[in-house]
């Protein structure tokens, strides 16, 4: 199908254009909110800038499609298969990638504010200067991924997996991070204020300027991390339990040095 054929049907109200082929179609910029796509093949398709609110995407083929620039809220990418999509600066909000098949996406700047990613496997992939607020993101896989600058204000990572990721300069104000593994980590200038890392696991990341402002920390392994007790101490980080950067566990008592 062509794109004029696509756009005289859907202008006659069509909606449903579920398992065709769209293979290297150019539809940039062209409103088609609701539009059902799911089971399409849309390798190589240029939609960049078009607006697919509210779209069913179900189990379409992504690998190597352009949504750059395109509003994409509330569309339904469950079971997708996306290989070298550019999602760079789209409008992801409130959609759904759980579960989604995703290798070598690029999210560069995009906004996905309370998505549902839980689960989703996110390694190595580029989520630099993303937006992800209040999203749920607990038990992804994000090891190694680049996560820049990245907004992940009252996120949930509960149980995600960061290890070797890049967090530096990242925002994670009141995020849920309790039993996350940020092992290795970057966390250069990343701010951690009021965030839970609950029985987390930061043993050897790098924390330089890192901002732990009322974090708790209860249980959490601290192991080998460049800080100090009365570093912690002075941000009122909880640390109860923890296992300090020295390897001993944090008492009340514990002398500050």
């Amino acid at each position: 199908m062509d794109v004029d054929e696509l756009l005289k049907r859907y202008q006659c109200g069509e909606r449903d254009f579920s398992g065709k082929s769209f293979r290297h179609i150019k539809l940039r910029g062209l409103v088609l909110p609701k539009i059902n796509l799911s089971n399409t093949d849309l390798n190589c398709a240029d939609l960049s800038a078009t607006d697919l609110t509210e779209a069913n995407l179900t189990e379409a083929n992504l690998e190597k499609t352009n949504f750059s620039d395109a509003k994409l809220t509330q569309a339904n990418f469950s079971q997708v298969k996306a290989m070298y999509t550019n999602f760079t600066r789209a409008d992801l909000s409130r959609s759904n990638l759980n579960p989604a098949k995703l290798s070598n996406v690029k999210f560069t700047r995009a906004n996905l504010t309370q998505i549902d990613w839980s689960g989703g496997n996110l390694k190595k992939a580029d989520l630099s200067g993303i937006t992800l607020i209040e999203a749920n993101l607990s038990q992804a896989i994000l090891s190694e991924a680049n996560l820049t600058g990245a907004n992940l204000t009252k996120a949930n990572l509960r149980g995600a997996n960061l290890r070797g990721s890049h967090l530096q300069q990242a925002n994670l104000t009141q995020a849920i991070l309790t039993e996350a593994n940020l092992a290795g980590t970057n966390l250069d200038q990343t701010n951690l204020q009021e965030a839970k890392l609950i029985r987390a696991n930061l043993g050897g990341a790098n924390i330089n300027k890192t901002s732990f402002q009322n974090a708790d920390l209860s249980w959490a392994r601290l192991r080998g991390i460049n800080t100090t007790l009365a570093a912690l101490k002075q941000a009122k980080a909880i640390l109860t339990g923890a296992e300090l950067p020295n390897g001993t566990i944090y008492q009340e008592d514990t002398e500050v040095k």
